[in-house]
């Protein structure tokens, strides 16, 4: 959490919303504390590490858009 206040370059944040590993929860606190620039997805019913199976599109469109931002 400390780091993540203390960053300053862009960060991207993609978590499954089904993830049992590092619970759902977490993302959203690490977003509030992060005050560098900031992007979320939240991929619905991912696992943990499946957000990018679970949901292709979506998580290609939020990266090219976070890459052509930042």
């Amino acid at each position: 959490m400390n780091q993540v206040r203390k960053a300053k370059a862009p960060i991207l944040f993609i978590h499954g919303s089904a993830d049992k590993f590092v619970p759902t929860e977490m993302v959203y606190e690490l977003y509030k504390a992060a005050i560098c620039p900031k992007q979320l997805l939240v991929v619905e019913d991912a696992a943990h590490g499946t957000s990018f199976w679970k949901d292709p599109e979506a998580y290609k469109n939020t990266l090219k858009e976070f890459l052509q931002n930042y």
